[in-house]
């Protein structure tokens, strides 16, 4: 799925978005699983 793509293919924005609201895809567990909607 692309909701599991690394945090390499997130554009600048999406990287800061993820810095201020939420943790780094690499470090959830939910993401890790395929299932984060990131």
């Amino acid at each position: 799925k692309l909701a599991a793509a690394p945090a390499a293919m997130l554009t600048p924005a999406q990287i800061m978005s993820l810095k201020g609201d939420a943790p780094f895809c690499e470090e959830c567990a939910r993401c890790k699983e395929g299932v984060c909607a990131v």
